[in-house]
Protein backbone atom coordinates (compact mmCIF):
# COMPACT_ATOMS: atom_id res chain seq x y z
CA UNK A 1 0.00 0.00 0.00
CA UNK A 2 1.20 2.99 -1.14
CA UNK A 3 1.17 6.51 1.46
CA UNK A 4 -0.21 9.79 0.05
CA UNK A 5 1.98 12.49 1.67
CA UNK A 6 -0.65 15.68 2.93
CA UNK A 7 -0.71 18.87 1.18
CA UNK A 8 -0.40 21.92 2.50
CA UNK A 9 -3.92 24.18 2.55
CA UNK A 10 -3.12 27.43 4.47
CA UNK A 11 -0.04 28.58 3.16
CA UNK A 12 0.56 28.76 -1.07
CA UNK A 13 4.03 27.34 -2.05
CA UNK A 14 4.70 25.46 1.32
CA UNK A 15 6.40 21.95 0.35
CA UNK A 16 6.87 19.98 3.35
CA UNK A 17 9.38 17.34 1.67
CA UNK A 18 11.79 19.91 0.82
CA UNK A 19 15.08 22.11 2.37
CA UNK A 20 16.44 25.39 1.04
CA UNK A 21 19.64 27.18 1.56
CA UNK A 22 17.65 30.52 2.17
CA UNK A 23 14.94 31.30 3.90
CA UNK A 24 11.53 31.03 1.82
CA UNK A 25 8.94 31.40 4.70
CA UNK A 26 9.10 33.14 8.06
CA UNK A 27 10.68 31.03 10.54
CA UNK A 28 8.31 30.06 12.89
CA UNK A 29 5.80 30.20 10.87
CA UNK A 30 3.13 27.58 11.08
CA UNK A 31 0.78 25.78 8.26
CA UNK A 32 -1.67 23.13 7.84
CA UNK A 33 -1.97 20.70 5.58
CA UNK A 34 -5.16 18.84 3.62
CA UNK A 35 -5.60 16.33 6.37
CA UNK A 36 -5.62 18.74 9.73
CA UNK A 37 -2.27 18.33 10.47
CA UNK A 38 0.12 21.23 11.70
CA UNK A 39 3.41 22.30 10.73
CA UNK A 40 6.47 24.90 11.37
CA UNK A 41 8.66 26.22 9.27
CA UNK A 42 12.49 25.70 11.09
CA UNK A 43 16.31 26.35 10.50
CA UNK A 44 18.51 23.35 11.60
CA UNK A 45 21.01 23.92 14.08
CA UNK A 46 22.61 20.85 13.27
CA UNK A 47 22.14 17.53 10.29
CA UNK A 48 18.79 15.43 11.21
CA UNK A 49 17.86 12.55 9.03
CA UNK A 50 14.47 12.49 7.41
CA UNK A 51 11.85 11.07 10.28
CA UNK A 52 13.87 12.29 13.10
CA UNK A 53 13.13 13.57 15.95
CA UNK A 54 13.77 17.72 16.77
CA UNK A 55 13.25 20.20 19.61
CA UNK A 56 11.74 23.00 17.99
CA UNK A 57 12.23 25.99 19.96
CA UNK A 58 10.49 29.58 20.33
CA UNK A 59 12.71 30.68 17.37
CA UNK A 60 11.95 28.13 15.09
CA UNK A 61 15.61 26.75 15.39
CA UNK A 62 15.18 22.91 15.33
CA UNK A 63 17.30 21.23 17.04
CA UNK A 64 18.29 17.54 17.03
CA UNK A 65 16.38 15.60 19.88
CA UNK A 66 17.76 13.80 22.47
CA UNK A 67 16.38 12.80 25.91
CA UNK A 68 19.31 15.01 27.28
CA UNK A 69 17.86 17.71 25.22
CA UNK A 70 14.63 17.57 25.92
CA UNK A 71 14.79 16.86 29.71
CA UNK A 72 16.03 20.11 30.63
CA UNK A 73 12.78 22.18 29.74
CA UNK A 74 9.31 21.64 28.16
CA UNK A 75 10.18 21.39 24.64
CA UNK A 76 7.96 21.46 21.00
CA UNK A 77 8.58 18.40 19.36
CA UNK A 78 9.26 18.32 15.25
CA UNK A 79 9.29 15.22 12.54
CA UNK A 80 11.49 16.22 9.43
CA UNK A 81 9.88 14.60 6.60
CA UNK A 82 12.94 14.85 4.96
CA UNK A 83 16.33 15.44 5.85
CA UNK A 84 18.08 18.48 6.93
CA UNK A 85 21.62 19.77 6.32
CA UNK A 86 22.77 21.96 9.29
CA UNK A 87 21.49 25.30 8.46
CA UNK A 88 18.93 24.22 6.22
CA UNK A 89 15.35 25.82 5.92
CA UNK A 90 12.07 23.38 5.99
CA UNK A 91 8.86 22.69 7.80
CA UNK A 92 8.20 19.88 10.26
CA UNK A 93 5.57 18.30 11.22
CA UNK A 94 4.33 19.31 15.05
CA UNK A 95 0.97 17.77 15.15
CA UNK A 96 -1.82 17.34 15.29
CA UNK A 97 -2.26 14.25 12.55
CA UNK A 98 -0.69 11.86 10.72
CA UNK A 99 -2.23 8.46 11.36
CA UNK A 100 -2.71 5.26 8.91
CA UNK A 101 -1.85 5.77 5.02
CA UNK A 102 -0.90 9.43 5.63
CA UNK A 103 2.76 9.19 5.33
CA UNK A 104 3.73 10.63 8.20
CA UNK A 105 6.49 9.02 9.78
CA UNK A 106 9.42 8.79 13.02
CA UNK A 107 12.57 6.72 13.43
CA UNK A 108 11.39 3.88 15.90
CA UNK A 109 13.68 1.84 17.50
CA UNK A 110 13.61 -2.21 17.05
CA UNK A 111 10.36 -3.59 18.47
CA UNK A 112 9.16 -0.26 19.38
CA UNK A 113 5.48 -0.92 19.96
CA UNK A 114 1.89 0.12 18.40
CA UNK A 115 -0.78 2.45 20.29
CA UNK A 116 1.89 3.06 23.62
CA UNK A 117 3.33 5.90 25.07
CA UNK A 118 6.45 7.36 22.88
CA UNK A 119 9.62 8.22 24.60
CA UNK A 120 13.04 10.57 23.27
CA UNK A 121 16.12 8.37 23.52
CA UNK A 122 19.87 8.93 23.65
CA UNK A 123 20.32 8.23 19.54
CA UNK A 124 22.05 10.89 18.84
CA UNK A 125 22.11 13.06 15.68
CA UNK A 126 21.34 12.84 12.70
CA UNK A 127 19.05 9.87 13.59
CA UNK A 128 17.35 10.82 16.54
CA UNK A 129 14.79 8.29 17.14
CA UNK A 130 11.30 7.50 19.82
CA UNK A 131 11.20 4.28 21.94
CA UNK A 132 8.39 2.63 23.95
CA UNK A 133 10.50 2.56 27.00
CA UNK A 134 10.17 5.28 29.46
CA UNK A 135 12.64 8.15 29.59
CA UNK A 136 11.29 11.70 28.62
CA UNK A 137 7.55 10.95 27.13
CA UNK A 138 6.81 12.38 24.20
CA UNK A 139 2.90 13.97 24.95
CA UNK A 140 0.69 13.11 22.15
CA UNK A 141 2.28 10.40 19.55
CA UNK A 142 2.18 6.69 18.95
CA UNK A 143 3.06 4.78 16.08
CA UNK A 144 0.37 3.22 14.10
CA UNK A 145 2.40 -0.04 13.64
CA UNK A 146 4.76 -1.88 15.49
CA UNK A 147 8.61 -1.51 14.29
CA UNK A 148 9.07 -5.41 14.10
CA UNK A 149 12.61 -4.94 11.85
CA UNK A 150 15.86 -4.74 13.29
CA UNK A 151 17.89 -1.60 13.42
CA UNK A 152 16.10 2.13 13.70
CA UNK A 153 13.20 2.43 10.96
CA UNK A 154 10.81 5.07 9.73
CA UNK A 155 7.59 4.33 11.10
CA UNK A 156 3.96 5.78 10.37
CA UNK A 157 2.84 7.42 13.42
CA UNK A 158 0.05 9.54 14.84
CA UNK A 159 -0.19 12.28 17.09
CA UNK A 160 -2.87 13.16 18.84
CA UNK A 161 -1.84 17.00 19.83
CA UNK A 162 1.09 19.44 19.28
CA UNK A 163 3.93 17.38 20.54
CA UNK A 164 6.40 18.19 23.30
CA UNK A 165 8.25 16.86 26.44
CA UNK A 166 9.17 17.34 29.40
CA UNK A 167 5.27 18.95 30.40
CA UNK A 168 4.25 16.16 32.55
CA UNK A 169 5.90 17.06 35.45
Amino acid sequence: MSTIVPQPVTISGARFEETSTTALFAVGEACEDSWGGKWKYVQAQGALSINSVGKVDNDGQLIPCTTTVSGAEPTMIGIPQVAFADNAYGWVFVGPGGGVGSGIKVLALTLCATNVKLYTTATAAPDCAVDDTATDLIAGLTLCTTNAAGGTVATECFAATTMCTNCQD
